[in-house]
């Protein structure tokens, strides 16, 4: 690629740009409550794909909240995006997913106090995923679309009751 810039007389050369985003987003994503963020999302939703009882209970409950439904999407270590697409689709998904997580149907035959458990795994995140979503927008608009795209950040900080309000 340098020898080929080179010879066009492009200067500067920048090497691609797409291998530099992801290496510089994978050392971004290192940080500890970056990593401990994605490890949580991605917890989650490897669960409810590996779990087909949990897959069922999170149709049920976007059924039952007239919801879109779309797949959960799991990062990919390669591909930078694919870490905030994962994180962008589980806001948006994140009435069912919560509603599914505290759903007795998932813990049939545990006592309520297991159901707890699930909870405190998301609980406390909103600035992780406020200072993520602001790190990541602007690269995701100039790689994916020219345009500028807007969009909403909800955070965890809505107790489990609230998505049944």
């Amino acid at each position: 690629m340098i020898v080929a810039g080179r010879e066009a007389e492009m200067t500067p050369h920048l090497g691609c740009f797409a291998l530099t985003l992801n290496l510089a987003s994978q050392k971004a994503f290192q940080v500890n409550t970056a990593a401990k963020l994605l490890g949580r999302v991605r917890w989650v939703v490897g669960f409810l794909h590996r779990n087909r009882r949990g897959a069922e209970i999170l149709r049920e409950k976007r059924h039952q909240l007239a919801l879109p439904s779309h797949k959960l999407i799991i990062d990919v270590f390669t591909k930078w995006n694919s870490s905030h697409d994962m994180r962008e689709r589980f806001l948006e998904e994140q009435p069912e997913v919560f509603a599914t997580l505290v759903s007795r149907e998932l813990r049939k035959g545990e006592g309520a106090e297991s159901l707890e458990l699930s909870w405190p795994l998301l609980k406390g995140s909103g600035i992780d995923q406020l200072n993520l979503s602001a790190a990541l927008g602007p690269a995701t608009t100039t790689t994916i679309t020219p345009a500028s795209i807007s969009f909403s950040v909800s955070s965890f900080s809505a107790s489990p009751e609230a998505v049944f309000i």
